[in-house]
């Protein structure tokens, strides 16, 4: 007897309109806003940096079988940016 059925609705039973399949293109505003409500400046180099960052979990570049948790994102990229160590 079957207890339970599941699906990934990542496009499979629905689909989300005017939402991309990749997020990359959103990776440099979205650190511009997280900057500035932080009262923080971040130079170029530190918003390629995190753009990288973001590039490597993200899932449609890198396909990967282990979930990352968004804490260990924003410290790696917190880091790199050197606004923690």
């Amino acid at each position: 007897m079957i207890s339970a059925v599941g699906f990934d609705l990542g496009d499979t039973l629905i689909e989300y309109k005017d939402v991309p399949l990749s997020w990359k293109s959103f990776y440099a505003e979205a650190l511009y806003r997280v900057a500035e409500v932080c009262g923080v400046r971040l130079t170029e180099n530190s918003f390629e940096k995190g753009e990288n960052i973001l590039c490597k979990y993200n899932t449609r570049i890198n396909p990967r079988e282990v979930e990352v948790k968004a804490q260990q994102i924003f410290t790696e990229i917190l880091s790199a940016t050197n606004y923690i160590s």
